[in-house]
Parts: C-alpha cells; sequence; structure tokens
C-alpha cells in the first residue's frame, strides 16, 4: 500500500469513528452510568463541573473533541492529560492504590486497555452510542474504538522490483530480505499481528 493511501484512509477512519465514548468511569457506579434518566445524568455532571480524560490522542484529534463536546455542554470544564500509553497505564495504577480516581475516560491503545481490563481497572459502561458500532471496534462495556492507527510498508524503488516485493506478510520471511528491513517494534504492531494472524503464527 503506497503511503498516501495509507494516509487518507487513516483519516477516514478517523473521520468515521472519533467520537466521545467513555472507555472507563472508574468513580461511578454502574447502575448510576446507565440510568435512562437523562436530567438526572445532566444534573449530576453539573455538580461535578468537570471531565478528566487521560489520552494518548494526538493534540489535534483531541481538541475537535472537546471543542464538540463543550458546545453541547458548556457547563462542563474539559481537562485534557496527554499521556503516553505507557504513563497512561502507570499513572491509573499508581492513582488506584492510593485511593485515587481522578479520570473520568481512559483514552489508550486496545493493549493497554486490554491490560487495564484485566487488573481489574475499567469500570463496566454501556453506552447508548454502543448499538452503532461493529463487535470488531470494541470490547463492549469496557472500551470502544475511537480512532484507528494503519499500519503500512513502503519500499526503497530503487533497490527493489515492483515484481519483487512481497505479496503477504509471510512473504517478509524469505532470507532475501534478511538484514535489509527497517520496522518499528512497538507494542502497538505486534498486538495487530497477534490480532489478524493468530497467536502461533505470529
Amino acid at each position: 500500500m503506497r503511503s498516501e493511501d495509507g494516509h487518507n484512509m487513516h483519516r477516514w477512519c478517523c473521520g468515521l469513528l472519533l467520537t466521545f465514548i467513555a472507555l472507563s468511569s472508574l468513580w461511578l457506579q454502574r447502575a448510576w452510568c446507565q440510568s435512562t434518566d437523562r436530567t438526572q445524568f445532566i444534573d449530576s455532571a453539573k455538580k461535578e463541573g468537570e471531565l478528566v480524560i487521560y489520552g494518548s490522542m494526538n493534540l489535534r484529534d483531541a481538541n475537535v473533541l472537546i471543542g464538540k463536546f463543550r458546545e453541547k455542554y458548556p457547563f462542563i470544564d474539559v481537562k485534557l492529560n496527554r499521556l503516553t500509553s505507557d504513563k497512561l497505564y502507570a499513572r491509573v495504577i499508581s492513582e488506584t492504590r492510593a485511593g485515587k480516581f481522578l479520570a473520568d475516560i481512559l483514552e489508550n491503545n486496545a493493549l493497554g486497555l486490554y491490560f487495564m481490563k484485566k487488573s481489574g481497572l475499567l469500570a463496566y459502561y454501556l453506552s447508548s452510542e454502543d448499538r452503532f458500532y461493529p463487535k470488531d471496534f470494541k470490547d463492549q462495556g469496557y472500551w470502544t474504538t475511537s480512532n484507528m492507527n494503519l499500519h503500512v510498508t513502503s519500499y526503497n524503488t530503487r533497490r527493489v522490483a515492483r515484481d519483487q516485493l512481497p505479496k503477504k506478510w509471510e512473504d517478509l520471511l524469505y532470507p532475501a530480505w534478511k538484514g535489509k528491513m527497517m520496522l518499528n517494534p512497538s507494542e502497538q504492531w505486534f498486538s495487530w499481528i497477534l490480532q489478524i494472524m493468530g497467536r502461533r503464527k505470529a
């Protein structure tokens, strides 16, 4: 896939999927979160007067979302704490152990949220918007996709002929590519490979 195609696809996916979904409400009771009485919900939000987000989203997308949220709920002060995935996890763990539940929404990659759920740090919350998201984009009641990172491959056209390009991921294992590849060994990339290929093949 060409990098420009990946960029366009990334922008399209972000535009389609970006929305405020409460991934975690650590301080709320499950029954209260899912109250059908919207008036009670809004009144409680007014009393709280603040929405605290811990997230790793880029600032441009975050500002768009926060701006739209403030237009609809001008009586709520939104505070965004931008943290890298590892620092976000460490901070939530630290605050939980201290008995402090400061974040209302957690925005992180799927792998980070998996470990948070496994550690019992995510409260169950079923959003009224949940029905609009396919099952592949959520762990129902715990997290919902708000944006996507697309992984693409690129190649040096001076060194590799088009007809020599790998057609599938397994082709990258051929000896001809040994010592000729650059790879970002991030946990997000590997978790994605695990997801599409399965644990054994990945």
